[in-house]
């Protein structure tokens, strides 16, 4: 059995720990995305990220210890595939080997990140309009935005913007199978 104990979201990294329940013993269960794998790499000059690194690195010692079982995803392999600094990605790939399972991508779990990520974007959003405009600004230029055609998928860059959502989990799947990862929770 497995519930969520707590999500945290270290600005774009992403922990989530579960408690896991077996033999009656309780054992915390850590999923960290590509981000926590590389803030220790990142400028330490800004406080928010020295503490974010040093929080990584010390789930990180406990999971090496034993105290913690890391879980990942494929997508956290198929993006450290696409590191472009080696050693990182070996240092990383090194780590990942701790991993007790590796979540493979699912439909179900392509709808669910698609659900999530809309969400998120709104409630940002709509934060950000309301500070800066006040409610009745921001709904005025929601309605004004609506009325524009706009499309986000054309407009969003990022590392995979060449892919559909579909062709980028189609990807992580080929890339999944060439992995030929024997730790799954799903198939």
């Amino acid at each position: 059995m497995s519930e969520t104990l707590e999500h945290t979201s270290i600005n774009s990294c992403v922990i989530i720990i579960t408690i896991m329940t077996n033999d009656n013993a309780k054992k915390l269960n850590v999923y960290l995305d590509n981000c926590c794998f590389n803030r220790p790499y990142d400028s330490q000059k800004q406080l928010r990220v020295e503490l974010e690194t040093k929080a990584k690195l010390f789930i990180q010692s406990l999971v090496e210890k034993g105290r913690l079982d890391l879980t990942i995803s494929s997508m956290v392999l198929f993006e450290n595939n696409d590191n472009p600094f080696p050693f990182r990605k070996l240092a990383i790939n090194d780590f990942l080997k701790n991993a007790t399972t590796i979540v493979e991508i699912s439909d179900e779990i392509q709808e669910l990140t698609s659900k999530l990520i809309e969400a998120v974007l709104k409630k940002a959003g709509m934060e950000v309009l309301i500070e800066k405009f006040g409610n009745v600004k921001a709904e005025r230029f929601i309605s004004l935005v609506i009325k524009e055609p706009f499309d986000y998928t054309e407009w969003q860059r990022n590392l995979y913007a060449d892919l559909t959502a579909d062709e980028l989990f189609d990807r992580v799947k080929a890339f999944e199978r060439a992995s030929s990862t024997p730790k799954t929770a799903h198939s």
